[in-house]
């Protein structure tokens, strides 16, 4: 599982950068049909374009450049080495995983559930090489097995499986219950990711990379904390954060626009009048924070510059729904890597 993610973690690292094409894609759109109901957050990655990508690449090249800086580092140096490297532990390459998407639920506090995810991937080499190809990284045998009339294979200490949805390339790979629902799936003999999380996906901006997710309750006990502190001019402030209990999902989308680079997050409220709420509070934070890394007296540039981006954050509300947008020409993004991502 590990190995068979690690071209998906090279894909949103460099997506995250932004640095995307704005095509049509197969993949994207058939995203909430393939994914079980018991998944909670969903993230697609179309990894070829991503990969082809020249923004990707030199701004993973810059901040490699950077790393390289640190006396400890001893990783790649550029973004050649990494695909290099992936060759060299799974004995096929980056580019032969065309797609990926990556899903996983929650437990009963509402925070990631190691008991249940998985990754779909499509990929351009045979079963057998792909199978191959991770016991060779990982040094675990996988036995062959079956469920739901698809091939199985089940590593040693049976905490990854893989299954075989079909065998012109497509594969799921991950937990015994993600992948035996992601096969029932596929049968058409469970249900895929619900109506409200469907339409949370569906409704992000198209692009090579998109993510969904329900928000999870606010409470001492919580992934979201019930409320928070943040600085102001007059000292801390604290904002409550429970109008997230009435917002139900998250969606967004790393997307290139011209020689822009972008991303847009969604918040889908319960109503209208509570992404009033949400809108007020983000920007509430927005400018306090802004204000209080204007007034840094320590480190001046590196707030400066901080505030300068949180600045250029947008909040707008449509309805129930409000979107937090950010876009930045790539060479500024480059200029940032090499002031702040080195010694």
């Amino acid at each position: 599982m590990q190995s068979a993610a690690g071209v998906t973690a090279l894909a949103i690292t460099g997506s995250t950068a932004g640095c995307l094409e704005q095509v049509p894609l197969v993949g994207e759109s058939s995203v909430p049909d393939t994914v079980p109901e018991d998944g909670d957050a969903v993230v697609y990655a179309d990894v070829t374009t991503i990969i082809a990508d020249e923004g990707v690449r030199s701004l993973t090249n810059a901040y490699l450049d950077q790393q390289s800086e640190f006396e400890y580092y001893d990783g790649p140096e550029d973004f050649e080495d990494v695909l290099s490297e992936f060759e060299d532990e799974t004995d096929f390459e980056a580019s032969q995983i065309t797609e990926a998407t990556t899903f996983f639920g929650y437990d009963d506090s509402e925070a990631v559930d190691e008991e249940y995810a998985g990754l779909r991937l499509e990929i351009d080499l045979s079963v057998e090489d792909f199978i191959d190809g991770l016991e060779d990284s990982e040094d675990s045998e996988y036995d062959e097995e079956e469920y739901g009339g698809q091939t199985v294979y089940v590593s040693e200490d049976e905490e990854t499986w893989v299954g075989i949805l079909s065998v012109d390339g497509t594969v799921v790979a991950g937990t015994e219950d993600a992948v035996k629902d992601t096969i029932d799936v596929a049968n058409g003999d469970g249900d895929s990711m619900d109506e409200e999380l469907s339409s949370a996906y569906s409704g992000s901006r198209s692009s090579p990379f998109r993510f969904a997710a329900r928000v999870p309750s606010t409470g001492d006990d919580e992934l979201l904390p019930a409320e928070t502190e943040q600085p102001t001019g007059d000292g801390q402030e604290t904002y409550d954060l429970s109008v997230f209990d009435d917002i139900q999902t998250v969606a967004g989308a790393v997307y290139r626009d011209g020689s822009l680079r972008g991303m847009a997050v969604d918040f889908s409220a319960d109503d209208a009048d509570t992404a009033e709420d949400l809108a007020e509070l983000l920007g509430d934070l927005q400018s306090d924070w802004t204000d209080a890394l204007e007034d840094a007296e320590t480190d001046e540039q590196a707030a400066g510059d901080a505030a300068a981006i949180l600045g250029e954050v947008t909040v707008e509300q449509n309805g129930a729904t409000v979107t937090v947008g950010l876009e930045k020409e790539v060479d500024e993004l480059e200029g940032l890597i090499e002031e702040y991502a080195g010694p």
